[in-house]
């Protein structure tokens, strides 16, 4: 898939090469599977500098290669594959950059393109933000928005209070004790209730905007984590337990995935736009996402995930017919984008070394209402994917570790596990 660009400056050096330009006249017929192609980085602020890496498979024999820094048709580097080769990229100029790999084989040649991207700086505006906790409430995860923009609300793991927010200026409108150990939040479609799940299956139903605690179900047949509510009574939920449709009035499961703990996921997942299909991460076996029916929670297909030791974050595309998912590949970041109907790999881009360990476990993604953006958030950036390219194009440092969008407006609202609050938009 190659897309439309213009020009762009950037400088490449050559690491190693040991035939380049300099292969024998007389070469036999190429042979073996496709040689690996990887980028150190290919995400970040001015100046993004990294390495092209091609690495012959065993048994590749005879394969040429040709590497394109800006894609214009004339290669910069070029000639025989016989062991791993590298060059430098340093690029500089805000956009994306795509660099076009050509690899002969076999069955003739085969195109690839890796994107790197230059973020715009910016471009991601603070328009308010407010620290909310206290020294003794512990770690906050969980945050949810009703569906007319009009309360906003965060809660804390460690034994602090539910808060229920302004979205236009982040000040405190009501509080409600909780437990410990709550994470993920969810405002149902009437916007008459919020469910919360806990790490210990305990599962809470609370009236809003009163804040009345309704219930509170210990042991529950919950997962934790993560929580979407469907309508008023029941909820898909995920984390620790076979994946659940939970009946939120007696805490019991409607139905659960019929597979085995070992192989079925158990982690983030994302309803689609139409609410026909939830994908879900497989987090026990090769990393993969799974497809279900939401109604009768039936597997459609299974999609894996190459290039990624494990994954954490999981999106629909607006239009549903992509995936967007965040894993990690040898301690970095890295960002893929698939097709929802045959798995093919869109994109896929490194972000560089950021951490999701503690606390980016209960909403992690949000879409903005205008569909322009999804936004995965980690403890130490939020990445800002524009849906147009299917590429993240700009990061917020710092932002936290739970994400809302409003609907109301083109903004989004980061919630940090030391209780700080941030509301941003994106130009």
């Amino acid at each position: 898939m190659v897309r439309a660009h213009a020009p762009l400056a950037f400088t490449a050096v050559l690491l190693w090469a040991c035939a380049e330009g300099g292969e024998s006249p007389v070469e036999s017929r190429a042979s073996g599977p496709a040689p690996e192609i990887r980028l150190t980085l290919g995400f970040g602020h001015a100046p993004v500098a990294g390495t092209i890496f091609l690495t012959p498979a065993q048994d590749t024999r005879n394969w040429r290669y040709a590497v394109d820094l800006d894609a214009d048709g004339a290669p910069e580097h070029e000639g025989l594959l016989t062991r791993q080769i590298g060059f430098h990229y340093n690029y500089g100029s805000p956009g994306v950059h795509r660099i076009l790999i050509t690899l002969n084989g076999p069955e003739g040649e085969v195109r690839h393109e890796r994107p790197v991207v230059v973020i715009d700086p910016g471009s991601v505006r603070i328009l308010a933000q407010r620290d909310v906790g206290m020294d003794d409430e512990g770690p906050f995860e969980g945050i949810a928005i009703d569906h007319r923009g009009e309360s906003l609300y965060v809660s804390s793991y460690g034994g602090g209070p539910l808060l229920r927010l302004d979205p236009s200026d982040l000040s405190i409108e009501g509080r409600l004790p909780l437990n410990y150990s709550a994470e993920g939040l969810s405002v149902t479609p009437s916007d008459s209730l919020l469910f919360i799940t806990y790490k210990y299956r305990h599962l809470a139903v609370v009236a809003i905007p009163s804040l009345e605690m309704r219930r509170f179900l210990e042991r529950s047949e919950t997962g934790a984590f993560f929580i979407q509510a469907l309508n008023d009574r029941e909820a898909l939920v995920s984390g620790r337990n076979p994946f659940t449709l939970l009946d939120a009035e007696t805490g019991l499961a409607v139905r659960r995935v019929d597979f085995s703990s070992e192989v079925f996921p158990n982690w983030h997942f994302s309803l689609s736009p139409d609410g026909e299909t939830v994908a879900v991460l497989d987090r026990s076996g090769p990393p993969s996402v799974f497809l279900l029916h939401t109604s009768t929670l039936g597997l459609r297909r299974v999609i894996p995930l190459p290039g990624v030791d494990y994954a954490t974050h999981i999106s629909f595309h607006p239009s549903g017919d992509r995936v967007y998912v965040l894993g990690f590949k040898d301690a970095e970041a890295r960002f893929l984008a698939l097709d929802a109907t045959d798995g093919e790999v869109l994109e896929d881009i490194g972000l560089g070394p950021v951490s999701c360990w503690h606390y980016c476990v209960a909403n992690p993604v949000a879409t903005g209402s205008d569909g322009r953006f999804v936004v995965f958030a980690l403890e130490e950036a939020a990445f800002f994917v524009a849906t147009d390219s299917d590429l993240p194009r700009h990061r917020l440092d710092w932002s936290g570790s739970g994400v809302v969008a409003s609907p109301a407006e083109s903004a989004f609202f980061f919630v940090r596990s030391d209780g700080v609050v941030t509301k941003a938009t994106i130009d």
